[in-house]
């Protein structure tokens, strides 16, 4: 069922508080995003990146519903007697005259009174709305694009791995109401598991909830601001070389579309180590160029950052007891892979920095 079905408008009023449904509501709903788990990820072994979950908020920007009973002043009229009334027409027989003197004498015995009426919020909307998620089914899309895209060059934008549909089980779930002035609950999205981030680099990322109406936004629907995060081209992958190379493509989601990939690996060792692979295309034939980097000692961290648009830097511990320092650069044809050996000092592993473009340990 199409979203503009199934959010069709609805207008319900109770005690003062008017409460939207679907496009009735538009202008109204604000949608915050944040990145939890912060700002630099890696590749998973299934999810294109691992971790990376958005942190969704939807406000309601209509004043906040006054509940608390107003005090208002109001005229008290006591009624004149048949005497007094008497007296006040005696002799007199204009109907106008009459009225305006006992107007007049009504008014002047008139009281007031302090009473307790409910508040009228006028412009106070509650939002009733369906809970955002990601699934086959859902209202919400993310707009990725890479932020370091080569200059004259089409920001990409992720896709996603799995094909949005509507159907019949979204009727079925219930709606969450918003109430003015307040915020909803907060809603953990799993982004890195559904869309296909791909390269290496900065991307940025808003979130487009397609059933709440904004005629603010260049889309048309309710849009978030737009949060900022990396994407390091290295994975940690349980099994050993000879089975990620046979398997390659169940871990990749099919065939492999980057450039160039660092793996973690599992060893017949007390260590692990590093490799990384390179795609050649030789007159029009793919071909992957495998080379082993270095080893990490095992329960060891790698450190990894990237240098450079196509340079890696990676400090490693390892199982000699010292660590390696190593550069990659894929910039020039042949792979351009320098590295050298720290001791440690107390055992402590030193903290990769890259400045300039280079890298180095301290």
């Amino acid at each position: 069922m199409r979203p503009s079905a199934m959010l069709s408008v609805v207008l319900i009023v109770f005690g003062g508080l008017t409460v939207w449904s679907g496009e009735g509501g538009k202008d109204m709903i604000d949608c915050e995003i944040s990145l939890p788990k912060g700002e630099v990820y890696t590749h998973g072994q299934t999810d294109p990146v691992l971790g990376l979950v958005v942190s969704l908020v939807l406000k309601n920007n209509t004043p906040a519903d006054k509940r608390t009973p107003d005090d208002v002043s109001v005229r008290v009229a006591k009624p004149l007697t048949p005497e007094q009334i008497a007296a006040l027409t005696t002799d007199v027989i204009d109907k106008n005259e009459i009225d305006g003197k006992v107007a007049d004498a009504v008014r002047a015995q008139d009281s007031k009174k302090e009473i307790k009426v409910q508040p009228v919020n006028k412009d106070s909307h509650g939002f009733a709305y369906i809970k955002p998620e990601l699934g086959p089914h859902d209202l919400i899309s993310f707009i990725i694009t890479k932020a370091d895209a080569e200059e004259g060059k089409k920001p990409a934008v992720a896709k996603r791995d799995m094909a949005t549909e509507y159907t019949s089980p979204a009727d079925r779930d219930e709606n969450a109401y918003l109430a003015p002035g307040t915020t909803s609950p907060e809603f953990i999205l799993p982004v890195g598991a559904y869309y296909k981030i791909v390269d290496p680099g900065t991307y940025k990322l808003k979130a487009v909830i397609k059933g709440i109406r904004d005629t603010r936004t260049p889309s048309g629907c309710v849009e978030s601001n737009e949060v900022t995060f990396s994407v390091l081209p290295f994975k940690v992958v349980n099994r050993k070389i000879r089975g990620l190379k046979q398997w390659w493509e169940e871990y990749e989601r099919g065939v492999p579309e980057f450039e160039y990939m660092f793996y973690q690996l599992q060893m017949n060792a007390p260590y692990q180590e590093v490799y990384f692979v390179r795609k050649r295309t030789v007159r029009g034939i793919v071909k992957w160029e495998w080379r082993r980097l270095c080893s990490v000692k095992q329960g060891g961290k790698i450190q990894f950052k990237m240098a450079g648009p196509k340079k890696c830097a990676i400090l490693s511990p390892q199982a000699a007891g010292d660590a390696g320092l190593y550069t990659v650069d894929f910039t020039p044809y042949d792979t351009a892979v320098t590295g050298k050996v720290m001791a440690l000092v107390d055992n402590k592993v030193p903290t990769l920095v890259v400045e300039g473009g280079e890298a180095k340990a301290q």
